[in-house]
């Protein structure tokens, strides 16, 4: 994993930090990409908002669902119910 290297210390500030997401806009980026970014902590809501204005998307939502929704999304797209449960029990929480 890339990790952004982005503290207060270093040039971000008042908990926001788009240093790393760099990664995610512009010529190069042509795929999926995990980035670590730490930090002062801010909200997933705040986040997804960073990320959203980023990438050229500011109204990009941040949709907070169950685990049991989960599972029935997953389901939909044709994955088992023993993998589906196992996703939503092993790498969703991790």
């Amino acid at each position: 994993m890339q990790s952004s290297g982005c503290t207060r210390s270093n040039g971000c500030n008042e908990g926001h930090c788009t240093k790393g997401l760099g990664a995610f806009s512009g010529p190069t980026f042509t795929g999926h990409r995990v980035v670590d970014l730490f930090g002062d902590r801010i909200t997933y809501k705040e986040a997804t908002t960073q990320i959203g204005e980023a990438i050229g998307i500011p109204e990009l939502p941040y949709v907070q669902f169950s685990d049991a929704d989960a599972v029935k999304g997953m389901m939909g797209m044709g994955l088992s119910k023993n993998m589906a449960e196992s996703y939503a029990e092993n790498v969703f929480r991790n």
